[in-house]
Parts: C-alpha cells; structure tokens; sequence
C-alpha cells in the first residue's frame, strides 16, 4: 500500500439508475412511505449512483478551473449568504443575476472552512422518495465554486405537499443532508455544509505496473475485525476502475478504511487498511496491486498458426458457485500475456473457456484452459493458451422413437440454473442433425434434446464429442394445488414414486419453482413436477417420511392436472417463542424433534425468535439447543410454549503451543462436541492469534465433550464471499469433562511441535 499526495482524478462507478416511473407501477403512495422508513433514511440513493457516472468529467474540469482561476479558489459568495473568503467574480455575478427572479435554487457546497467544494454529486429529493423525470431536482455536479443551480425548483418547493432536502453524495457513516426548509430558502444562495473529509483516490495496478483493466471492481468500507469478516459493513461503496484508477470525492475524517479491488470476476482481492485522509480537504492517495498478496497466474495466447495474439480482447467464461455461466473479459498485453488469480479455493472453478471473434465476424477463435492452483502470493506462469479456429464442441443427431429425424428439434446445451445466463441452445436442420463449434469452460457437457413436448435423455459428454444421438422420448407433466392449513409453509412436501418393491424415487419440482423472486406461501402451493415418463404411476405426498397422501393408480399418457390435494388437518406448526435476556440478542441455532411415541428424529436449524416446527398433528418432542444459552428439552409438546433462556455454563480454552499460528485468510479455532454435534458457541474472539492464546465458549449443558481444532479460510471474489473450513489435528483432539459449576472452567490444551506447520494445504 502507498498513500501519496494527489491530484482529483476522474470518478468512476458503474452505476444505473432505474426508471423512477417504476415506483408508480410497483406499489401505492402507502407502501413507499413504508419503504422509506426502513430504508430510505439510511440507504446510498440511486441518484447518487447515477451522478458517479458522469461526476469524472466534472471534477477534472473543475478541479482545472480552481487552479488556473485564483478567483475559483475561494467560495464566490452571492447577496445573502454569510460572506467567508473573497467576492465572487463579475462573471459569477452576472450569471446568477439573470437567474436570482425566475425560481432556480442555488446552492453552494462548502467544507466546514466554507471553502467551496467541487466535483460532489448533489440532488434534491422530496421526502416522499417518489419523483418522476419531469421534476427539478436531478443530479447536479458542483462546479470549481461550489455551486449548483436546480431551474425553477425553488418555486417548486414551494407548491409542495411534501417537505424536500439536499443530498450529496459523499462517503460518511450518516448520510450527508440538508432540510430545504423555510430557514435555508431564506438565503438566495443555499448553504450545503459537507462534514469533515478529504478527497480519495484509489489506483489499481498488476504486478508489472500496468493499470488494472478498466471495470475492475473496487470496494471501499469502513474497516473490519478478522472476528467480523463474515458480516456485512455498517458502510461501504461500489466502484468500477477507469484507467487504473477511481476517485471518491469526500470522504469522512476519522475513520480507519478499507479498500479492495480484485479482477472482473476475480477471487482474491487487494487490500489496504488506513486512517486517511486525517486533515480537511487532504488529498490522499491509495495504491493496491493485484497479485501482492495472492498467487496470481499469467498466461500466453497464441494463434491457430502459433503467434502471440497481443492487445486483444477475449470473452472469458468459467462455471460460477452455483452452476451459472460467469463471463468477464480480458485483455491481452503487447507479448500476448493476461494474469488471473490462481485457483486457492476447491470452491472455484478449475477451468475456463477463451474466445475472440473478429471485427466482422469472419474469424472466431476459441480454447479451454486450466486455473493452477496456489496459495503463496507471487507471479505464477501459467504457460501457453493455443487458440483454435472454432473446434467442434459437439454434434450428431436428434432421433423420433421410430429412428426418423426429428426436425427443427432444439438441443439445450448445460443446465438452466434458474438465474444468471441462459444455456446455449442449437436448433437442429430438416435431417435433425446439430452441431455447436467452440468451447465449454467444463470437462463435462450436458445435452438434452426438445420438441413439441417430446424430451430426450440428458447425456454427459466430454468435448469435443462426436456423432452424438438423441433420442426423443413422450414425457407427461404432472401439475396440482396443495392445500394447506395458514402458516403452514407447502415447500416441506415433497413428492415420491413408490416403485412397489419397497423403494421410493424422489420427484422434483421444476426448477422455476425454485427459484421464483416471490418466497410466498402461494408459490410452492401450486406445484409443477419434472417431466415424467409415460406409464402407471404410484404418487406419495411426504413430510421428510410422514406419508401425508398417496395417489394410487395414476395412468399417465400426457400431461395430468392433479387438481387440489387437501393436506388441512395433516400438517401443523408449532411455535416455540425464545425469551433472552439481553435485548436484541440474536437467536440461532438447532433443535432436533420426533413423535413422542416414537419416529425418526428431524432436525431443524433456525437462526430467529420464534422457533417454527411443521409436524404432523401429534405430539412431538424437542431437544433444543440455542447457541450461547442452555440446552433445553419438551416432552409432548402440543401447542405453542414460550421459553426463556438461561446463560450458558463457561469453559476458557488455552492453547499451548511453539508452532506459529496460520496467517490470514486462515483462522484457527476450537469447538466442543458431543458426538457429531456441537456444543459450544464463541463468547467472545472466535479465533487464536500470536497475542490471543485463549478462547471463551458458551457450552449449553454439562457433560464430557471433544475438543475438535477448526481452520477456517476467508475469501473474498466480485460479487461472493464466505469461508470454507474443515476440522483438523483430529489426531490431537483432546477429551474435556464440563461440570454444572459457576464460573468459567479453564482448559489447558497443548500442542506438540510441528502439529501446526502440518496444517498448509488443508484447505484448498
């Protein structure tokens, strides 16, 4: 990290702003003043995003001007307005006399000096967060003297139902505003005092000093505690590079900040923490490197005729966490090289796909390539990336059943995920052939054929597969309503053929069910199943393995309507409502529950007050273990109880040990366990550090218990974060016996020498 004194630079953040008609159409005047109170007060508004886009511009030419005009330097104050500096210049004067009668509000920005402030995004917004285009108070930039000037909004004030106020778009804990009441009218020239801050300007290189791509991703927040780094940030911001660089044009004093940047799609980012700028209007300077702090991984392109392919731009596709296709681009540089991070996570992809296509569309090259893995920060080579003039991805031929082709029929290349990009898609010709030129980003493709209703078996390739055939199969859909007794939530039901030879296969929902926007009730009450087979059909309704109905001698020859299934009666949910304590405490946990005169134990997790259970209609018991409180135990519970938790008894773990202890983003911990289920909850620091060799754990009731090491690894990408973790050192897991005794019980765990270094590479 480098902090410098700079220049403004341009700002940068890739923003849209949504049409504002929309607000009309979703909801009625009610549901936005709600929506306001929970969120607007607080929350970045989207003007503020819409001005970024357009604030770099500005602020470089009014940054310009405040230089080259001594007179710009100092604010130009108008008739009114407290004077602080200078007088404004006769241009300034004739300017603002021409519009001081026709209604325009002016506003000047200052510091707390009342030095003007160019470059900030300022807007005017009704209280009432509702204003359509046509309104007068659109985001405005602040020229080289602090000024901004909103065309007849004054008088539109005026009129209004609604008090109105000033926002500006400044980075500060508290949103920075200004009532436009009747006290800051009164002055012809608006006083807009911006807190205590300083500029920030943020650059983004690679190892070799080159500017970041541009639309690198940067995060700027207010810093976090390693125990924190799971939660979200009281305050942060979004922004994209251009040129290597983005620029946040007041920033808050007295904050310790930090920054981040990563690659378009990137896993590892760059980070830098500091308590800058310190002094009003300090200019500073951040400087992250990609690659400083990870193992980065720079590959060659070549052409099908082995040149370097330099200062091209490729497409680049990798499979993302959850099955959707990511697509990003990259840049290659004058020796025909791109760097990318390396894979540290067994979560990321191992592969991704390349691809260019020419100007005119005559030329289209494509590869597949692998992401190396490593840990250790540094410059890794990756080696060459051969380009291939559109290889053959897959082909053959879409059959009827009798072998006759199945014209125009469409083969759906990958899974369709329910978000993200849509799977590619081929129409096959009159013979029913097909054939897909290219790469995929994984080993493995799937294919599946359509047509009229008709769908084949899904079939598993490995590219560049050949001569493929896909045979077209009759398959009946099976659709119906649930019915359900009020709070109960229809998603638990779930759907089975029984096969009558004692097994069960589970029948899906169709995937757009699954991922609907909605979560209601209504949504998972009507159900549309998988595509089945033709043929005689056995349908059982369970919760987990209660039969909740069965529908016996169905004959399938098309699509069936199973109309509505009543389940009223068969399903309740009990509630358990957790009393703490502390107020606001946060509730979460596990409970384990079966029918009282016996069953399968099911468990459920919850993470708030009250617990809710959906049982069929009979007693159940519960074993209840709430995370940092006492376990608690319900015989024949049959209606809704209410619980009041009791602290937890107090165990402190100290950790002998020679070994250093893993660095960041690895953490080590310790758990209590009692079988494969934990017991203990973190009281305090979560994790070991070279100053913190003790832990405090909440355990809920007495009794002997395993002590399990833990390492946990952080990551952070664009757009995803969360950590992975695995027990480790199970070869030195310790036995401890936890007594029903006040106070806390320490522990002294030793670990012999070497036991830690073991732990590189544990998790990938």
């Amino acid at each position: 990290m480098a902090i410098v004194e700079s220049e403004a630079s341009e700002l940068s953040a890739s923003h849209t702003k949504p049409d504002p008609r929309l607000w009309i159409l979703l909801a009625s005047v009610a549901a936005l003043l709600a929506w306001w109170l929970a969120a607007g007060r607080d929350a970045p508004s989207e003007p503020a995003s819409r001005a970024r886009e357009v604030a770099a511009e500005d602020a470089q030419r009014t940054d310009t001007q405040t230089r080259s005009d001594p007179e710009l330097s100092a604010p130009a104050l108008a008739d009114g307005e407290a004077s602080l500096v200078t007088q404004p210049s006769a241009a300034s004067v004739a300017r603002r006399s021409a519009t001081s009668d026709d209604g325009t509000l002016r506003v000047r920005i200052v510091d707390p000096l009342g030095a003007p402030r160019p470059g900030i995004a300022v807007w005017a917004e009704s209280t009432l967060p509702m204003m359509p285009d046509e309104l007068p108070g659109q985001v405005q930039i602040s020229q080289a003297d602090g000024l901004v000037e909103y065309g007849d909004l004054r008088r539109y004030i005026a009129s209004a139902k609604w008090p109105w106020k000033l926002r500006a778009d400044i980075v500060s804990e508290r949103p920075c505003e200004l009532a436009l009441d009747a006290a800051a009218l009164a002055l012809d020239v608006v006083r807009f005092e911006l807190p205590a801050g300083g500029e920030l300007e943020i650059v983004v290189r690679e190892l070799d000093g080159s500017p970041a791509l541009d639309g690198s991703p940067v995060k700027l927040r207010l810093a976090k505690d390693p125990e924190q780094l799971l939660e979200a940030s009281a305050l942060e911001r979004d922004a994209r590079t251009s040129g290597g660089r983005v620029r946040f044009g007041w920033v808050e004093l007295g904050r310790e900040w930090e920054a981040l940047a990563w690659r378009p799609k990137g896993s590892s980012a760059a980070t830098a923490r500091f308590a800058r700028p310190s002094t009003l209007g300090e200019r500073v300077e951040i400087e992250l490197v990609l690659g400083a702090e990870s193992a980065v991984v720079s590959y060659r392109v070549l052409t099908p005729d082995l040149e370097v392919f330099a200062g091209r731009r490729l497409i680049r596709e990798q499979i993302g966490l959850f099955g959707n296709v990511e697509r990003s681009e990259v840049v290659t540089d004058e020796h025909g090289r791109f760097t990318l991070d390396a894979r540290a996570s067994d979560l990321e992809p191992d592969s991704f796909a390349l691809s260019w296509t020419s100007y005119h569309g005559e030329e289209h090259f494509s590869a597949r390539a692998k992401r190396l893995p490593a840990t250790t920060p540094g410059w890794i080579d990756g080696g060459d990336i051969v380009l291939e003039d559109q290889p053959v991805l897959c082909s053959g031929r879409v059959l009827e059943r009798d072998g006759s082709p199945a014209a125009q029929a469409t083969v759906t290349l990958g899974e369709a995920m329910g978000w993200g990009s849509a799977p590619r898609t081929i129409t096959c010709d009159e013979e029913g052939r097909f054939e897909e030129r290219g790469v995929w980003p994984q080993d493995a493709l799937t294919l599946r054929a359509s047509l009229d209703g008709r769908e084949s078996q899904p079939q598993y390739v490995q590219p560049p597969a050949r001569d493929l055939e896909l045979v077209l199969t009759h398959t009946c859909t099976l659709s119906g309503q649930l019915l359900v007794d009020k709070g109960v939530d229809p998603s638990v039901v779930h759907f089975v053929r029984d096969n009558g030879d004692g097994t069960r296969t589970p029948i899906d929902r169709e995937q757009r069910q699954l991922f609907a926007w909605g979560n209601r009730e209504s949504d998972w009450q009507v159900f549309r199943l998988r595509p089945l087979a033709p043929g005689p059909l056995d349908l059982v309704l369970l919760l987990d393995d209660f039969e909740l109905a069965r529908l016996t001698g169905l004959q399938l020859t098309g699509d069936l309507d199973l109309g509505q299934i009543d389940l009223r009666g068969k399903l309740r949910v009990l509630e358990i409502e957790l009393v703490a304590p502390e107020p606001d405490a946060k509730l979460e946990g596990d409970a384990t529950w079966r029918l009282s005169d016996g069953g399968t134990p099911h468990q459920v997790n919850f993470d708030r007050s009250p617990l809710r259970i959906v049982s069929p209609v009979a007693p159940i018991d519960v074993d209840l273990r709430v995370r940092g409180y006492r376990r608690a135990t319900f015989e024949r519970l049959d209606a809704n109880t209410r619980h009041v938790l009791q602290p937890p008894l107090r165990v402190r773990l100290a950790l002998r040990t020679s070994d250093e202890l893993p660095k960041p983003p690895l953490h080590f911990e310790a758990e209590l366990y009692d079988g494969a289920s934990t017991v203990s909850a973190p009281a305090g620091a979560r994790y070991f550090t070279p100053t913190r060799n003790t832990l405090e754990l909440a355990v809920g009731a007495p009794g002997s218990f395993r002590v399990l090491w833990r390492l946990e690894r952080h990551f952070e990408g664009d757009g995803f974060g969360g950590a992975t973790a695995a027990h480790v050192l199970e070869q030195h897991s310790i036995m401890i016996e936890v007594r029903d005794v006040p106070g806390v019980q320490e522990f002294v765990l030793e670990l012999p020498p070497g036991a830690l270094s073991s732990l590189e590479g544990a998790l990938k």
